[in-house]
Parts: C-alpha cells; sequence; structure tokens
C-alpha cells in the first residue's frame, strides 16, 4: 500500500484516532505551535510506522497497542547485543 504525502496528511488532520497516545501528541504540539505544524508531525510519525511495518514485513494489530512496541524494542536490543 502506498500513501503519498497528500494522503497521510489527510489521515493525520482526520479525528479517527480514537484514545490514541498520536492525537493527544498532535494536540500539544498544535498548542505551542499551529495545527498544521501538528498535522505534519503526526503524518510524519505515521510514516514511519507504516515504513517500519513494511520494511518488516508485520501486520499492525490495532488491540496490541504498547506492548508491541516495547516486544519490539526488546528484540531490536537483543540483536544489537549480539
Amino acid at each position: 500500500m502506498v500513501l503519498s504525502r497528500v494522503s497521510k496528511t489527510r489521515c493525520a488532520g482526520q479525528p479517527v484516532c480514537r484514545g490514541l497516545s498520536y492525537k493527544a501528541w498532535g494536540l500539544q504540539i498544535a498548542k505551542k505551535s499551529s495545527m498544521l505544524c501538528a498535522i505534519t508531525a503526526v503524518a510524519r510519525k505515521l510514516a514511519v510506522i507504516l515504513h517500519r511495518l513494511w520494511i518488516d514485513g508485520t501486520e499492525f494489530n490495532y488491540g496490541a497497542g504498547a506492548v508491541v512496541t516495547r516486544a519490539m524494542r526488546a528484540t531490536l536490543k537483543a540483536q544489537r547485543a549480539v
């Protein structure tokens, strides 16, 4: 799935992030600077996540949340230590 910059920006600006930390993080940026900067920052963060999913070949699990991130970090640390 290829997303253009416009698509990622539109996705970042939509209120579909029910309770996700990205929404709160983006709103904090909007309070400090502007909504456009916040939308751009969230779009970039989503692009990084999608790129990592594409490189790893993993599927996004909405229900897993931060547990997957902690597990992935532990795996990466173990791989780097070797």
